[in-house]
């Protein structure tokens, strides 16, 4: 598999830790179920849920030949999105498949990119939780940006830096974006509702 191999590149290592091999195993199975991922600090959380992503975002790519959303990645902060981006990137050149699409929604996004991404979502969008707020209420980005969406992952990371009533909102607003994510417009392919891969249960991962 050329993503795998762009991940031991990566890495150094043709192992991966139990919680990586065990989270990346439960995520590409047909049973998959929500998933929280706690381990130390510099531990490779993040692979564990990168791999699912991008491999999902390619079979997508593969399959339907189509822009839209595959999956949602949420940060707290700009810097871990734009070094997550980075990272997306090298895997997808690693591995070949540069048709897969990935960007960055925030408050540096000028307005001719979110035209772009209107017309031509990303298979991966990052952003952060007040952005993905501001995606959710501006009537052009929640219309357009979700539209056709094929969403399977919705992943929120540093999930420990939200507490008290912010965690309480960061609750709500993923609540709100499923809740959307069911209703946005679908007018592609959208005659069988059953097909898992066209249509497949948004699935909440937390590192």
């Amino acid at each position: 598999m050329p993503l795998a191999k762009a991940m031991q590149a990566r890495s150094g290592s043709k192992t991966a830790y139990l919680h990586q091999s065990d989270a990346i195993s439960h995520l590409v199975s047909e049973t998959a179920g929500p998933l929280v991922v706690t381990t130390g600090t510099g531990s490779g959380k993040t692979e564990c849920f990168l791999l699912p992503v991008i491999q999902n975002a390619i079979e997508d790519s593969v399959a339907f030949k189509q822009s839209g959303l595959t999956a949602i990645l949420v940060y707290p902060m700009n810097a871990l999105a734009n070094d997550q981006e980075e990272r997306i990137r090298e895997y997808l050149e690693g591995s070949g498949h540069t048709h897969v699409k990935v960007a960055r929604y925030d408050r540096s996004t000028k307005q001719d990119e979110r035209e772009r991404l209107r017309k031509n979502p990303p298979h991966i969008l990052l952003t952060n939780y007040m952005m993905l707020e501001y995606l959710l209420v501006r009537p052009a980005d929640r219309d357009a940006l979700f539209a056709n969406h094929r969403c399977r992952f919705l992943v929120l990371d540093e999930v420990h830096t939200y507490r008290g009533s912010l965690g309480a909102n960061i609750a709500l607003l993923f609540r709100r974006l499923i809740a959307h994510l069911r209703h946005a417009r679908q007018d592609w392919r959208a005659d069988d509702r059953d097909d898992s891969k066209r249509f497949p249960e948004p699935l909440p991962v937390a590192t």
